[in-house]
């Protein structure tokens, strides 16, 4: 009995399977509130929220409280949105589309916010394991289709309602756009790919750059190369566009740099290993290291 499913429809229903099985496990885990997975804390609540049926937690919660907040007054420009205190409202404001889309399909009912932040990322996940299964270059692999599953950090965006699942699936599509040579849809992507998260203008600026040098290699007539050269700079004039009007938008407050979250790979795993090496020598285990090895080598 095969586990790999191998037609379109079959994929589709296993994905959905998937998801769907652990999503309702985090539900039944949270009492069954979709509140639950905003992981709201008592931190960041203010008075305006109190008496809403809204599950909050001791501590400082997690992100996807403050796109809750977004997504219940995504035109706000205050600090207090929907009765979430935003720690650094013009940074995370850049982050629009998931709240906003959020917004839109709940018809702006506060209610029924809560259960759209989830369905959107429940929705984009299954549309990446489809979409990944059937990239050309992949195909051969039989359990392609289970690769983005085994992507930690996506299901911590489902759990925990963070943009990371439909920023996934927007760079796959616009990845997607960019092998089908379809320019107009691949800046359509690009450009709210980066109005999901701006730090995804690592991946964008890559596929443009791979886009430019194509044109420009190509024997295409110049004012077509030139045209889409100029088409391929919406999606950072837009982005940028969008970080004036929130710089001015929000008094006394300067719109925080992202530079912080784009570092080089495997930067955490470093800074971890120097922050245990450092403790290791404050507690002295270095020297209880060495009397442990030199007592093992005695009794050899």
């Amino acid at each position: 009995m095969s586990f790999i499913p191998k037609s379109n429809s079959s994929k589709t229903l296993v994905s959905i399977l998937i998801v769907v099985s652990i999503v309702l496990l985090r539900f039944a885990w949270g009492n069954f509130d979709w509140t639950y997975f905003i992981v709201l804390g008592d931190n960041f609540v203010s008075e305006q929220i109190i008496g809403e049926e809204v599950i909050i937690q001791k501590g400082p919660g997690y992100d996807g409280q403050f796109y809750y907040a977004l997504a219940k007054d995504p035109f706000s420009f205050e600090k207090v949105k929907g009765g979430v205190i935003v720690d650094h409202p013009p940074y995370r404001h850049q982050r629009i589309l998931y709240p906003l889309l959020a917004h839109i399909a709940a018809f702006g009912i506060p209610s029924f916010i809560p259960f759209m932040l989830v369905l959107i990322n429940m929705i984009s996940l299954i549309i990446i394991s489809f979409t990944v299964s059937n990239f050309k270059f992949i195909a051969s692999i039989k359990w392609s289709f289970y690769l983005p599953f085994l992507i930690s950090g996506l299901w911590m965006s489902l759990s925990r309602d963070l943009t990371e699942c439909i920023e996934v699936l927007l760079l796959v599509l616009a990845l997607k756009s960019l092998f089908e040579n379809r320019l107009y849809l691949f800046v359509f992507l690009s450009s709210l790919a980066l109005l999901t998260r701006e730090t995804t203008i690592i991946f964008i600026g890559a596929m443009t750059a791979i886009w430019f040098w194509r044109d420009m290699s190509s024997p295409q007539l110049l004012r077509y190369k030139i045209q889409n050269s100029l088409l391929l700079t919406v999606p950072f004039l837009l982005l940028s566009f969008w970080k004036l009007i929130l710089l001015h938008s929000y008094p006394s407050s300067e719109l925080v740099s992202a530079s912080s979250n784009i570092t080089f790979p495997f930067n955490g795993l470093y800074m971890s290993f120097k922050i245990s090496k450092k403790l290791y020598r404050i507690f002295g285990l270095d020297r209880f290291s060495h009397l442990a090895i030199l007592h093992i080598w005695s009794r050899n």
